[in-house]
């Protein structure tokens, strides 16, 4: 009797405690409260990802939630050079825990979804941090100077400079009988993750901001008639010009819309105006840097047309050099139609990644945040290592071997295919895309004395 009466209290208690249980389950449920736009001035909700959440469809916690980017995606946002990576906040959701979710989306509106934000609403914390996309600039000493823009279609004029407040940031109209108007200088900032300086303009026809090197200083040099004239402007960090020259070519070509490059002569009759012997236009540009000064960037190339302006940035030659960081490379093939894209490694190429000297790691080492291309670097550019790479010979044994070419296409920091990123700076990692060729025959020979160093 005391056996089945101990049973029957042990039972009693175990049903007691699975039911106290599933209450106070019941009672923890979560629930969502309903949307709500945010309501602070739009320059206020701007925000990075900190790569500690992921985004998703929905508030993550609900089972119907999908991943847009998950947490290793969003610390690489959080962790871009570009703008157009930063995010904008423009809705809530508050669970009845006090969780909040944000809905915010890319500037480039790539990515949109909600995210986790902490327990306060309009305080953005946890997956998201509070961002200032632009820093106030001083204006150039020369702001009363009378300038033009460059190229209204390369560099166009904007609202507010491009990705810096979503929304608000759209191309101004210019007339196209207002391209050359006069302009002033009103007001200058920085974008905060590029450090691209952009000027505030004003003039008789329209205002808007543009970026710092699509203006030029209307203070020009005569030119002489029969010329190819390129103008080359010599100019500080914060785009003051210190110096400027024409490089003429005194020519009696008909078409003296002549486009230069390093080895530009056509023929031994062209002269550059004022200078002795033939020199290249590559040349002529670091004779002729202002006395003081020194270049502050690689000078391999040029490809430009008479009449257009090369702004090449100079500093002091007794500034303290900045710091500098070393390029580190990843490689990526794409097939000619570009159905595959996948990762170029040692193993596949003849003789692995090519082994250079230092000389011809000239430029894979610059100063830290500076921009670079690929493309400007001798490795990368005709007859260059870097330039073509080749797989081992396949079916060697066959009466048709054949090899693969891989040919440079351009660089990026952000995994597009093959075209150059113009915010591809020195301390990233940077891919370089090349364009795979199928090639019969046998895969040359290739002996190279050196280092992989650059191999990220």
């Amino acid at each position: 009797m005391k056996k089945q009466l101990v049973l029957g209290l042990t039972a009693g208690l175990a049903l007691w405690g699975l039911g106290a249980a599933a209450t106070t389950a019941h009672a923890a449920t979560k629930t969502l409260g309903p949307y709500q736009a945010l309501k602070s001035w739009g320059k206020n909700r701007h925000v990075i990802a900190t790569g500690t959440n992921a985004l998703y469809t929905q508030p993550g916690y609900l089972k119907s939630a999908r991943v847009v980017a998950p947490k290793r995606t969003m610390a690489r946002l959080g962790g871009s050079s570009s703008s157009a990576d930063i995010f904008f906040a423009y809705g809530a959701r508050v669970v009845s825990n006090g969780s909040v979710y944000y809905r915010v989306v890319t500037m480039n509106k790539r990515y949109r979804g909600y995210v986790y934000g902490g327990k306060t609403l309009n305080t953005f914390a946890q997956g998201v941090a509070p961002f200032k996309t632009v820093k106030k600039l001083p204006l150039p000493t020369n702001a009363k100077e009378s300038f033009r823009l460059k190229n209204v279609h390369q560099n166009p004029v904007w609202r507010n400079p491009q990705y810096t407040w979503y929304g608000m940031t759209q191309k101004e109209t210019v007339p196209a009988s207002a391209v050359n108007d006069s302009l002033t200088i009103i007001g200058a900032e920085a974008k905060t993750r590029e450090g691209s300086t952009y000027y505030l303009v004003t003039g008789p026809h329209f205002s808007g901001w543009v970026y710092a090197g699509g203006l030029v200083n209307q203070t020009a040099q005569a030119v002489p008639q029969n010329a190819d004239t390129v103008h080359v402007v010599y100019q500080t960090a914060d785009h003051q010009t210190v110096g400027n020259k024409n490089y003429t070519l005194q020519t009696t070509r008909s078409n003296p819309a002549k486009q230069y490059q390093t080895s530009f002569l056509a023929n031994q009759a062209e002269r550059v105006v004022g200078v002795a012997a033939p020199v290249s236009l590559t040349q002529f540009v670091q004779d002729n840097v202002p006395t003081g000064y020194q270049l502050n960037e690689l000078v391999s190339k040029f490809a430009i047309l008479s009449g257009q302006f090369i702004n090449l940035n100079v500093i002091k030659r007794d500034a303290p050099q900045p710091a500098t960081s070393p390029l580190k490379l990843r490689f990526t093939s794409i097939a000619a139609d570009s159905s595959l894209i996948q990762p170029l490694r040692p193993e596949s190429l003849t003789a692995g990644f090519p082994k250079l000297t230092a000389q011809e790691q000239k430029g894979f080492t610059g100063p830290t945040g500076k921009m670079v291309s690929l493309g400007d670097l001798p490795a990368f550019q005709a007859g260059g290592k870097l330039n073509q790479l080749y797989s081992y010979t396949l079916d060697a044994e066959t009466a048709h071997p054949f090899h693969y070419v891989y040919t440079f296409a351009g660089d990026s920091t952000d995994g597009s295919t093959g075209q150059a990123d113009q915010h591809a700076r020195y301390g990233q990692v940077i891919t370089a895309y090349y364009h795979l060729q199928r090639v019969a025959g046998v895969a040359p020979t290739q002996n190279f004395s050196g280092n992989t160093d650059y191999l990220f």
